[in-house]
């Protein structure tokens, strides 16, 4: 992440986290809320595992992903269609980013339309 990135206001401890600038914090919090409540049980688990959030940057929704282990992250990796299919109803445009343990390679960003284009939905 570049330093302009900020972290702030918990949902759960230590999970999420509103990324960017301070505009529309609250729309941001909003589907970060919503987007979390749609999870699954095991989804909501690795997200609690990770620091996440939204940013928006040009009308684009962005989920950001932060995972704190390699074994995480190839959880979180492996569960991008959940992922997808929790994001697509606040923007079918929206991006998925993750983080990979510091250090440990570049962000991946994928689509949320390259993912389900992929699946064949």
């Amino acid at each position: 992440m570049n330093r302009s990135d900020s972290f702030c206001t918990d949902l759960h401890p230590g999970s999420l986290a509103t990324f960017g600038s301070p505009a529309h914090p609250t729309a941001r919090l909003h589907s970060a809320y919503h987007f979390y409540a749609s999870c699954d049980r095991d989804t909501q688990g690795l997200l609690r595992n990770c620091t996440w959030g939204f940013i928006t940057k040009s009308d684009f929704l962005t989920l950001l992903i932060k995972c704190p282990s390699t074994e995480v992250y190839w959880h979180i990796l492996t569960s991008l269609s959940i992922l997808a299919d929790r994001i697509a109803p606040f923007s079918y445009q929206a991006r998925i980013r993750i983080y990979s343990p510091l250090g440990q390679g570049a962000p991946l960003e994928i689509g949320v339309e390259e993912i389900t284009a992929h699946l064949g939905r």
